[in-house]
């Protein structure tokens, strides 16, 4: 029989995050969605919490996962800030170096974010 729980760590940063969310977004949600304030000192916390080494190499999808329910139990709109460095994988495997240089850092820490621009040929 397959065994679906989450290893220790898995639960760890579970546990964690679901506190972090709980404590620092839910209570603020509804003032900030009433501001349109994003709150960009959280979502730097919740990357300091997430990404103290090599970024991207550190979750595996199921953890990326787990990052993306409980910071959503508090404030679904830090998601994605949080799962910054988790999408730099592929640019970390391609990059040059003075590029990974610049952006690692920067997308770690919560300070910029990672932009998906796409575009569909012959679609208005």
């Amino acid at each position: 029989m397959l065994d679906f729980s989450f290893t220790p760590e898995q639960e760890r940063l579970r546990q964690m995050l679901r506190a972090f969310a709980l404590r620092e977004l839910l209570p603020h949600y509804t003032r900030w969605d009433r501001e349109r304030a994003y709150p960009k000192e959280q979502v730097k916390k919740i990357c300091r919490l997430l990404w103290t080494d090599d970024p991207g190499d550190r979750l595996d999808l199921i953890s990326a996962g787990i990052v993306a329910e409980e910071v959503a139990r508090g404030d679904f709109n830090c998601v994605l800030m949080s799962l910054g460095p988790f999408q730099l994988r592929e640019f970390l495997k391609e990059a040059p170096a003075a590029l990974r240089d610049r952006w690692i850092a920067a997308v770690s820490s919560g300070e910029s974010a990672i932009a998906l621009a796409l575009t569909e040929p012959e679609a208005g």
